[in-house]
């Protein structure tokens, strides 16, 4: 293992780097292993931030009354500190306030989820649905 460190000080083990591209596939295959164990804890992550906001989904009165309705996908940007950076609506519901009430309860909610050791430490991006439907308000 430390041939690889001495390879700057030892020209003469040019040779040696075709090995190298060897070591970073592996590496590289490592590295794609950990990203599939990632989406699978990034949707069970998302699945938890969609019960746990449910709490503080509120139907707009004024989306209630004019029958407005619509799913909004919300796009939450967790900084590597665990700490929510950014929400934006990556699909409208075509209404603004439903729109705002969405991104308002992922912000409250996002505080009662817990992130998974596994995303600890590292920046991502996770896109949560909220559906407005009149005949199941509050679900």
């Amino acid at each position: 293992m430390a041939a690889p460190g001495a390879q700057p000080a030892a020209p003469g083990q040019g040779r040696s780097s075709p090995a190298e591209p060897t070591g970073d596939a592996t590496t590289e295959s490592a590295a794609k292993s950990g990203s599939e164990v990632d989406k699978g804890t990034l949707a069970q992550y998302r699945l938890a931030l969609i019960v746990a906001t449910r709490r503080y989904k509120r139907y707009p009165a004024i989306a209630m009354e004019k029958g407005w309705q619509g799913e909004v996908e919300v796009r939450m940007l967790i900084g590597a500190n665990g700490m929510l950076a950014s929400t934006s609506v990556k699909t409208s519901s075509g209404h603004e306030i439903l729109d705002k009430q969405a991104m308002d309860m992922l912000r409250k909610g996002k505080t009662t989820v817990p992130i998974p050791a596994s995303l600890r430490g590292r920046e991502f991006t996770i896109d949560v649905p909220v559906i407005f439907n009149l005949e199941t308000p509050n679900s």
